[in-house]
């Protein structure tokens, strides 16, 4: 009896995750959705001592959104910006790539905020590679959500 009810259990809990599609929910669309628009490109680098100067992450983050073809040369100011910001101190470092764009409140008001963030931080060694590691994984993490959440719009399936 304990192990048919424990089997029923599985089989429901297990239920929507084996049905669940990759439709993006509210907040995930109100964070990330936008027409699949380009994004703009802002950087922040404190990291130049572990080989990691501004141009270099400037170079990290263009490349990946290029290959997204997500890379924005002429900037649309209603399209979202990705912050990029890389800051390593004696033995410590964090990283954060953050999605910003235009949002409207309940009084009707617009104006930039911050939708969606991946900040990371940890210890490097001196290895700047472990930073930049790190700051691919939070870069890949933002194109993956981003592509999911826009898919429709990009003409194409989630990733």
């Amino acid at each position: 009896m304990i192990r048919a009810r424990t089997i029923a259990l599985a089989a429901l809990l297990a239920a929507p995750a084996a049905g669940q599609d990759n439709e993006p929910t509210g907040l995930e669309l109100f964070q990330l959705f936008s027409d699949c628009r380009p994004v703009a490109l802002f950087v922040s680098s404190e990291g130049a001592e572990y080989g990691l100067p501004e141009e270099s992450v400037r170079l990290v983050a263009e490349s990946r959104l290029r290959a997204a073809r997500l890379y924005a040369d002429s900037p649309d100011s209603s399209a979202g910006s990705l912050y990029v910001q890389v800051s390593a101190l004696n033995n410590s470092f964090s990283v954060s790539v953050s999605y910003m764009k235009f949002v409207t409140d309940r009084l009707g008001l617009n104006g930039p905020a911050i939708t969606w963030i991946s900040p990371g931080f940890g210890a490097h060694g001196g290895d700047g590679d472990y930073i930049k590691s790190t700051l691919y994984d939070h870069l890949d993490k933002f194109l993956n959500e981003y592509l999911r959440v826009n898919a429709d719009a990009c003409g194409g399936p989630s990733p």
